[in-house]
């Protein structure tokens, strides 16, 4: 009898058990999306990818989201060679969404005499001498490099007296000038 009421509790445990619905929803991502592009989108020809204000978010089958940009990754940024528009990819769980960004060769935009030479009197016949002078180049990335010693110089011309003349100091097509004077040599004494 002991038996027969075990049966008949465990029959009626299973009958319960089947009669109860054990679907479980699961929830699944279904896409994910830059919901805020980076604070920085124009970069130089080798700089590196800056993420700052980036903003990903995925979205999941039950209407739910949240914010994965920690946990996502990029790739597709290079900045070996300027580009108007290079597409990066973002990535997670499977899904990616992408941003663009512009990769801006970096070319000079202006060159200065930060320090003018030595010497800017000379003599009939002298030669010029551009120690002391340092030229300076400035990228439109707002670096600055000096440039002197790759420089060239023209305008100079010590066959005559002249009160003021404008030298002319070039590189990469870009031009700075100073001036100097030339002064007539002039006999002081005379012995016989």
């Amino acid at each position: 009898m002991k038996k027969l009421g075990a049966i008949i509790l465990a029959l009626g445990f299973i009958t319960l058990f089947a009669g109860c619905k054990t679907d479980v929803d699961v929830v699944e991502l279904t896409k994910i999306e830059v919901t805020q592009k980076p604070s920085k989108t124009e970069y130089f020809v080798g700089e590196e990818l800056d993420l700052t204000g980036l903003k990903v978010t995925a979205f999941y089958s039950d209407g739910s989201s949240a914010d994965v940009t920690k946990d996502a990754k990029t790739s597709g940024f290079d900045s070996d060679e300027a580009t108007k528009s290079q597409t990066v990819t973002v990535t997670y769980g499977g899904k990616s969404a992408t941003f663009t960004v512009k990769i801006k060769a970096i070319e000079l935009t202006d060159i200065a005499i930060t320090t003018q030479p030595t010497k800017k009197e000379y003599f009939v016949g002298e030669t010029l001498d551009l120690t002391g002078l340092k030229v300076t180049a400035t990228y439109n990335n707002g670096t600055t490099a000096d440039v002197t010693k790759d420089a060239k110089t023209s305008g100079f011309d010590s066959s005559a007296a002249v009160e003021s003349q404008t030298v002319t100091v070039t590189y990469e097509g870009k031009t700075a000038t100073f001036t100097v004077k030339i002064s007539a040599v002039e006999v002081t004494k005379i012995e016989l």
